[in-house]
């Protein structure tokens, strides 16, 4: 059996899914026994919930979509892993502005021949560098293998580092790693945009 329709609608239903098509032609039979009915709208129903291979699930039963009140109860139900990973996301996303926060003073002083930009490439690091992190130990703990305070973790890593460096940074003692760190950066900075410039002039 074949359906031909011009336009449709998957819809879920409490038994699975339905097919709504509009202005189409369903095809049954093989050969001398092939009907055809052309039909203005026609409904499918798709038993899922029958077929043993196939697990349905609508898209508010994962994690990301549900809301504080259904991530907690999913947690002290089953204590499924992916919420408690993604329940400790949400509690440490706001964090990240204070941790960003701490090293908006040390990265404000910036070398001289690297100016802001130096500042910014370096910031940018930082921030795809955190941002890393997060993510495997997202990852590891969604996949049951640490806790979910695991996550804390890096986030309190780099909150100590960059308090650390808000303090050096008001005695006037920043360490040389950060000051070339910025210098390393505008450097390749601008080796990327003379060979982009001498890569253009060539073609």
């Amino acid at each position: 059996m074949f359906y031909v329709a011009e336009s449709a609608e998957l819809i879920s239903t409490s038994s699975g899914l339905r097919m709504h098509m509009h202005k189409g032609t369903r095809l049954e039979g093989e050969a001398d026994n092939q009907r055809m009915l052309t039909f203005t709208n026609y409904d499918v129903d798709i038993p899922i919930s029958q077929l043993g291979a196939v697990k349905y699930s609508r898209s508010s039963d994962h994690v990301i979509m549900m809301t504080p009140g259904q991530l907690w109860q999913k947690i002290q139900l089953d204590h499924a892993p992916e919420a408690i990973a993604e329940w400790q996301r949400r509690l440490i996303l706001p964090t990240t502005i204070l941790v960003l926060c701490a090293f908006a003073l040390p990265l404000s002083l910036a070398p001289k021949r690297s100016g802001r930009t130096g500042s910014f490439l370096f910031g940018t690091g930082l921030l795809i560098l955190l941002y890393n992190v997060q993510l495997v130990l997202h990852r590891q703990v969604s996949m049951g293998s640490v806790s979910g305070w695991a996550m804390w973790a890096g986030q309190i890593v780099f909150l100590v580092l960059g308090l650390l460096l808000w303090r050096r940074a008001e005695q006037g003692k920043l360490p040389m790693w950060l000051i070339q760190g910025g210098e390393a950066f505008y450097l390749m900075h601008q080796r990327f945009l003379h060979w982009v410039a001498h890569r253009l002039g060539k073609s």
